[in-house]
């Protein structure tokens, strides 16, 4: 089990257990069941999450959205891990312990 902070480029994601998300419009509401959350995801934030299978590396994962999109793959990298290092401290990721507080918004 890695801490949010831990998290590199060779971390593999894979969305919760206990999360449930819903679609609108791109962006996503993510339901962690576990401690009763709601969260909000952006249109980059969601596009990650339905790639979080537990298949690829966030540095895999970086490389083909950079591609896809003609962005510079450090930038996409960059922000990936951000956003995955965000989603694992809030324990919305399997294998990362909720780090977040309750005083710190999605």
């Amino acid at each position: 089990m890695a801490d949010a902070v831990e998290i590199d480029a060779s971390f593999v994601p894979s969305r919760s257990e206990a999360v449930y998300a819903v679609e609108i419009d791109g962006e996503a509401v993510l339901l962690d069941e576990a401690v009763n959350r709601l969260h909000h995801l952006n249109h980059s934030a969601a596009l990650l999450w339905r790639c979080f299978d537990g298949e690829a590396s966030v540095a895999t994962l970086a490389g083909e959205i950079s591609e896809e999109l003609a962005l510079s793959e450090a930038e996409v990298l960059s922000t990936t891990l951000e956003v995955v290092r965000h989603l694992g401290a809030e324990g919305l990721l399997a294998g990362v312990p909720r780090t977040a507080t309750d005083d710190e918004a999605t």
